[in-house]
């Protein structure tokens, strides 16, 4: 009857230890997708923040200013920004990133 009942409390011990495993796996790898997706947030506000700044000084650079101008980042396809004057040197800039994961 002993030997019964030491296999029984082992294959517990085991099996609780094999589902504690598994939370902390599942946790770790939630947190390195967490970590992924931070990661692509900052490097989609930086291009977008890059996007903006060029589009300007490129307002700045025409002769007149820009009027309704649409303009991407030199060797990058993925960020937009549409530039309209106000008049006086005033812009309105409307940024646009699309970020895919490569």
């Amino acid at each position: 009857m002993k030997n019964g009942f030491a296999l029984i409390t082992c294959l517990a011990v085991v099996i609780v230890i094999a589902i504690a495993t598994a939370g902390i796996l599942q946790a770790v790898g939630s947190h390195a997708n967490m970590k992924a997706n931070t990661l692509q947030e900052v490097q989609a506000k930086y291009l977008a923040e890059a996007g903006t700044e060029y589009a300007l000084w490129k307002c700045r650079a025409v002769n007149g200013g820009c009027s309704n101008a649409t303009y991407s980042i030199e060797g990058t396809n993925n960020v937009t920004v549409t530039a309209t004057s106000l008049g006086g040197g005033l812009y309105t800039l409307v940024t646009g990133v699309d970020f895919v994961n490569q």
